[in-house]
């Protein structure tokens, strides 16, 4: 047995005893993957469907984006819940099309990610409801795009790092990744936008980055936090087409690294003998 087939039995050992969450893809190629995985949460018109039109990779299947009204929708994933308090760090991302033409003269917001409270709140509305995530916004006119995070305690929600603007390309695909790590009371948060051509499947270049606390007291302590998406249309816009492949990844705390290092160790001790 190998030293990489050691660390890979290492690891998924250590993941099974220390962290219960497991990595999710959804690549929207079949309808139920978002049907029936997905809660809809609306702020207005359902503003996402599923459709059979080409998503990353020329792969048939993505969630394409209303264009005519007022819609704003968040899809909570609801087959497994992920525990904020452990400490642990959760990479989300998800890919959004942007139209060719860009047209429109409204702000709304092209992708946006994150954990909620349940699987019936989202990145929206009103009440109780509180949330961690990351997003990327359109300007009121022309091509050009910012990113912010964006979390919300009992119904107030607040921005973060919101940076100047910048130009997304028509008919790009471009990737947002963002990472959630529970500090203390609030929760440590990264993002990142990244061009990733026509097809979806170039070379990641980066376009913006951010990254910073977010004040998070309820989030921080839950254990049965729940992953989500989120594009919103609007009348007289055309900013976002689509989303594809969103995915969610837990990593390993520090115990767990510790716990695979100790396979790596004895991987190495053998393939020396």
């Amino acid at each position: 047995m190998t030293s990489t087939r050691y660390l890979v039995a290492a690891i998924a050992a250590a993941a099974f005893f220390v962290s219960p969450a497991r990595a999710v893809l959804i690549d929207f190629d079949v309808a139920s993957d978002y049907n029936t995985d997905f809660n809809e949460v609306l702020g207005g018109v359902d503003s996402l469907s599923h459709s059979s039109a080409t998503g990353v990779g020329g792969q048939a299947g993505r969630l394409n984006v209303l264009v005519g009204t007022t819609s704003d929708t968040t899809g909570v994933y609801t087959p497994s819940s992920f525990d904020l308090s452990s400490g642990n760090t959760f990479t989300l991302s998800i890919f959004f099309l942007i139209p060719n033409p860009i047209g429109g003269s409204a702000e709304i917001t092209a992708a946006q990610i994150g954990f909620v409270e349940t699987t019936s709140t989202g990145f929206l509305g009103s009440g109780s409801f509180s949330y961690v995530s990351a997003r990327v916004r359109s300007s009121a006119t022309g091509s050009t795009y910012y990113m912010q995070g964006q979390s919300a305690q009992n119904g107030s929600a607040t921005n973060y790092n919101t940076t100047s603007a910048f130009t997304l390309t028509a008919g790009n695909w471009y990737q947002l990744t963002s990472e959630f790590t529970r500090n203390g009371s609030s929760v440590n948060y990264s993002a990142r936008v990244d061009d990733r051509g026509v097809n979806g499947n170039g070379t990641a270049s980066l376009v913006q980055s951010i990254s910073g606390t977010m004040a998070a007291l309820d989030m921080s302590a839950d254990s049965t936090a729940f992953a989500a998406l989120r594009a919103n249309g609007h009348v007289s816009q055309n900013k976002v087409t689509a989303l594809d492949n969103f995915s969610v990844v837990p990593e390993p705390t520090a115990g767990l690294l510790a716990f695979a290092g100790l396979g790596l160790l004895v991987a190495r001790r053998r393939r020396t003998r």
